[in-house]
């Protein structure tokens, strides 16, 4: 407007008469906009020297009163609250329907405005409406009778509702009431409760209802300690034994929550304490002679710190706790002592996702598998995670097969983690689809199905079938059998459609005692396999028969100074690997079906080719000119079958490609 700082202390007689001049309710507005959420002036700094209640009578004219604070207490500002200010008339007996407040606890703490006398009824909130002792109030949320309407736009701040950052008491109240607040505004999406930046302490659950948006001032981790979580921080002072910090939770007597988005917040526990049991979000529907569902809900943002359990997914009604299509975007949790997030109901997570979303733990992962896990799938629906990664757990992702639905892993990566994937549990016929994903740690496959990877870079670690039900089969996938290896210790099937590996890495040495030798399920199968020793004869290498229509491949060195001759049990050709070379064999239905010494071409069902040119000299023995009319029409329909099967998992998961 154009005054100097010299200004600013105006009068409160020229206030009134401004105000006039700008004209009934505009100036009103726009006073109220002046302390809208977001403002970065202190609001009320020069107007606090002057006690508003008091001196001139506290009155500046017949239209309008000055009030300290909402709800001040003590001595510093003892005069009147607008709890205690009644608007039917002012010190003069005239109508006075409109008041500035200075703030709610204080003036200039950000929870003050402007406010109109509504002589009709209204339900206190503690924040937006104010029913004052005069009108039958007593100070509390839920009071009815005559009162003061604030005058705002936009997001309602939750400082209007008393919160105080850095205060040692419990904010989880003044929380609650702005939530609540925001719920019950009409629309589609509710209201908006704005958290400003600072330290919310709390020591009670917040609630939240459906059809609401919270919002705070974004959200930042510097890594353990105090003083190391920016933005806007709730943090949880009370007692750590199962305590939850919030909680979205369908029952009969919220009904179905829908519609919920949660962003820019950092939530965290006590600094240090390793002992604490808080969760930081429960996230779950519920059952009885009625379903409810927790369904639509967004969390952007979002930073969980250094509690037990970052969120409780399906676990306050384990058995059909529906919670579905929510979606976690842009989050991260750091030093969760158990879990990051564990799903608990097998209706719980259908269609939802997370996207680049973070689990990571700070210090540096000891290699064990009792550790910190990211994820824990112990029952939940189909659920995809795209661009996510882990740092320094004992397992990014645990699985129980028995009770889980399948998963999708979209350009995921781990680093520092004993296990990226750790399969677990009876045999459920699951299915795990990992698309271009990068693989640093092991993953191990003891009773999940199948385990589809396309396109992914497999770089280290092992891979353990540990049942013969466990299938790893692979689409394109590139091996780095340096630093990877295979343990088959189940009889499980590994098959690779597509590049096999850097034929560079280092591999299993197999010494030959004689000039036979059958590989067992425990010889590194499908890896990198060096045939070594003193041989007097050509030798003979028999490799195990895969089931029908499936395909295994083979790095094999030949360190020896004899041939030796490749052949799988039962089957009618064969390959021989002369000495000092290698060459990348793929074997089905019995047969060597193709030896790659370049590893340039990828080997396919019915495909009977000699691709040994380049740096091998191995060729393959009595080659028919083709398959059969009933091996070609039964390898297409085989492979198509399984085509078919991949394109509705991935259509399943939404991905298109």
């Amino acid at each position: 407007m154009g005054q100097e700082d010299t200004d600013v202390n105006v009068s409160r007689r020229n206030l009134a008469t401004l105000l006039g001049a700008l004209g009934g309710a505009a100036g009103l507005a726009a006073l109220a906009n002046c302390s809208s959420p977001g403002d970065a002036r202190p609001e009320g700094t020069d107007r606090s020297l002057e006690p508003w209640s008091t001196g001139d009578g506290g009155v500046t004219g017949t239209a309008f009163i000055w009030v300290d604070t909402i709800k001040g207490v003590g001595t510093a500002h003892p005069g009147t609250t607008l709890y205690t200010a009644d608007g039917g008339t002012d010190a003069t007996g005239a109508s006075s329907p409109v008041v500035v407040v200075g703030g709610y606890w204080t003036p200039g703490d950000g929870g003050g405005g402007v406010f109109y006398w509504s002589n009709a009824s209204i339900t206190d909130d503690g924040g937006t409406l104010i029913v004052p002792v005069a009108s039958g109030g007593d100070g509390g949320i839920g009071s009815t009778g005559a009162g003061w309407v604030r005058i705002y736009s936009g997001p309602l701040d939750a400082r209007w509702f008393g919160a105080q950052s850095g205060a040692s008491a419990n904010q989880a109240p003044a929380l609650q009431s702005c939530i609540n607040a925001a719920a019950s505004r009409p629309g589609a999406k509710g209201g908006v409760a704005y958290i400003p930046a600072g330290y919310y302490n709390l020591s009670s659950t917040l609630v939240v209802p459906g059809n609401v948006q919270i919002r705070g001032d974004g959200a930042r981790y510097l890594g353990p300690g105090a003083g190391n979580q920016l933005g806007s921080v709730l943090q949880w002072t009370g007692s750590s034994e199962g305590a939850t910090m919030m909680q979205i939770v369908a029952t009969a007597t919220t009904g179905d929550v829908r519609d919920v988005v949660v962003q820019d917040l950092l939530l965290t526990g006590n600094y240090g304490d390793s002992a604490n049991t808080v969760t930081a979000i429960l996230l779950s529907g519920s059952t009885g002679s009625t379903v409810y569902a927790v369904n639509n809900c967004q969390f952007l943002h979002i930073i969980i710190a250094e509690v037990n359990t970052g969120v409780n997914w399906g676990g306050y009604d384990t058995s059909n706790a529906q919670a579905d299509s929510v979606s976690w975007r842009h989050c991260q949790w750091w030093n969760c002592n158990s879990y990051g997030m564990i799903i608990q109901s097998v209706n719980a997570a259908d269609g939802s996702e997370l996207d680049k979303c973070g689990f990571l733990f700070s210090t540096t992962n000891d290699g064990g598998t009792s550790g910190p896990i990211g994820i824990a799938l112990d029952a939940c629906g189909f659920l995809k995670l795209s661009h996510c990664e882990g740092g320094n757990l004992s397992k990014w992702i645990s699985l129980n097969a028995s009770s889980c639905n399948n998963l999708l892993l979209e350009n995921c990566e781990t680093e520092g983690c004993t296990y990226m994937l750790y399969g677990f549990g009876s045999n459920g016929g699951r299915v795990t689809t990992m698309i271009g994903c990068s693989v640093n740690n092991s993953i191990s496959i003891t009773s999940i199905d199948t385990v589809v990877s396309i396109g992914s870079y497999v770089a280290a670690g092992t891979l353990t079938l540990g049942t013969s039900a466990a299938v790893w089969q692979g689409y394109g996938n590139i091996y780095n059998w340096g630093t990877f290896t295979i343990t088959n210790s189940g009889g499980g099937v590994f098959q690779e459609n597509g590049q096999h590996g850097n034929p560079s890495g280092s591999a299993t040495t197999i010494n030959l005692t004689s000039s036979t030798y059958t590989l067992s399920t425990t010889d590194a199968i499908n890896a990198h396999i060096s045939f070594a020793g003193s041989l007097s004869a050509p030798g003979t290498i028999t490799f195990p028969n895969p089931p029908v229509d499936r395909i295994l491949r083979y790095n094999c060195f030949n360190d020896t100074s004899q041939p030796l001759t490749l052949v799988v049990t039962g089957g009618t050709y064969s390959v021989t690997l002369a000495p000092g070379t290698f060459l990348d064999v793929a074997v089905s239905n019995g047969n060597v079906i193709a030896a790659d010494g370049t590893l340039s071409q990828p080997s396919r069902v019915g495909q009977l080719t000699d691709l040994s040119g380049g740096t091998a000299s191995g060729t393959l023995a009595a080659v028919p000119a083709a398959y059969s009319q009933t091996e070609i029409a039964n390898a297409l329909a085989s492979l198509s079958a399984k085509v078919n099967a991949l394109e509705l998992i991935i259509h399943n998961a939404g991905i298109s490609l």
